[in-house]
């Protein structure tokens, strides 16, 4: 699993640029860097938690292609 909050600001920067992300993965990103529970991302981004959990898997697969 990928802890966001365990990057770099030069690898989160790094990500944000060659990631493409959609801006729900943009946002999900930014509030898994403030180390916000998927329940508190679901809260700010108005989904369900399993929507959370689809954004979150895609997001991963476009981080570990960059890294």
């Amino acid at each position: 699993m990928i802890k966001v909050p365990d990057f770099t600001k030069d690898e989160i920067n790094y990500i944000l640029d060659k990631a493409n992300f959609t801006d729900q993965q943009h946002t999900l990103f930014m509030l898994r860097n403030k180390e916000c529970s998927y329940e508190i991302c679901a809260e700010e981004m108005n989904v369900s938690i399993a929507t959370v959990k689809r954004i979150a898997k895609t997001m991963n697969e476009k981080i570990r292609k960059v890294m």
